[in-house]
Order: structure tokens, then C-alpha cells, then sequence
């Protein structure tokens, strides 16, 4: 059988294994070998959760799935980083490696006149809080 397919023997699914037929007297295989049996994808499972991101796909071998950062997130932290990536259902019945997204990292505000800058929490969500102060030029 080939690597990624199952073969459901006596209601007990084979993944990439071996069961034995018997051939009878009369010619015939007994048993499940008697029956038509067809190889078919093997099924990873459900999709596994990616943190900060949505994930669809197929979850059959062969199949490819792809997880989408929601807002504010990328694979490097950057506003400019990838936003996806695709993993898949391999043949051992498990889902090849996945990434992680982190949050986008705002760089350090530039200074303004007559202001002052705070750094509220660092990550896309909170930004940059300015605060300006009024001065009399007497």
C-alpha cells in the first residue's frame, strides 16, 4: 500500500500496515480479502488551531491547508512580515510543522515639537499615545 493510505480492515483502519488474506480451497479469498477493499487518503484529523490566526483547508493526505494572521499579526513582528503559511496532512496521519505569528511591533515614534511622546504597550493594539503640552512663548 502506499504511504498516505489506509485500507479499513474488518472495521479497523490500516494506516501504511499489512494484514494477511487467505486464499481457500475453491480459489477464493475469505474474509475482508472477499470483499472489495479500496485504499483511500488517510484523514489527519481536525485542523489544528494557529494562535492569532484562521485556518482552513483540507485535512486529507495530499491535502494542503493554510493559516491567515488576523489583524496586527505576521510571522517576523513586522507590519511588512508574511501573513500566511501553508502546512499539510502527511502520510504518518499528522500535520507537517506550523509557524507562529507575533504581533507587530511598532517602531520608536519620532520626536515632535512641543510634545511628549509616550509608549503605551508596544504592540499594534495600542500604539502611540501623544500628548501635547500648550506653552506660553513669553
Amino acid at each position: 500500500m502506499e504511504p498516505g493510505y489506509a485500507i479499513d480492515v474488518a472495521g479497523i483502519g490500516k494506516i501504511n500496515g499489512t494484514f494477511t488474506c487467505h486464499c481457500t480451497a475453491n480459489g477464493q479469498f475469505n474474509g475482508t480479502c472477499a470483499a472489495d477493499t479500496e485504499a483511500t487518503p488517510i484523514d489527519c484529523g481536525p485542523l489544528p488551531t494557529v494562535e492569532f490566526a484562521e485556518v482552513t483547508g483540507e485535512t486529507h493526505f495530499g491535502g494542503t491547508a493554510i493559516a491567515v494572521a488576523i489583524e496586527g499579526y505576521t510571522l517576523n513582528g513586522l507590519a511588512t512580515g508574511e501573513k500566511n503559511f501553508t502546512f499539510y496532512c502527511q502520510a504518518n496521519g499528522r500535520y507537517s510543522e506550523r509557524q507562529d505569528f507575533h504581533c507587530i511591533i511598532c517602531p520608536v515614534s519620532p520626536d515632535h515639537s512641543h510634545a511628549e511622546v509616550e509608549l503605551e504597550d508596544g504592540h499594534a493594539e495600542g500604539g502611540f499615545l501623544v500628548q501635547l503640552e500648550k506653552r506660553s512663548l513669553a
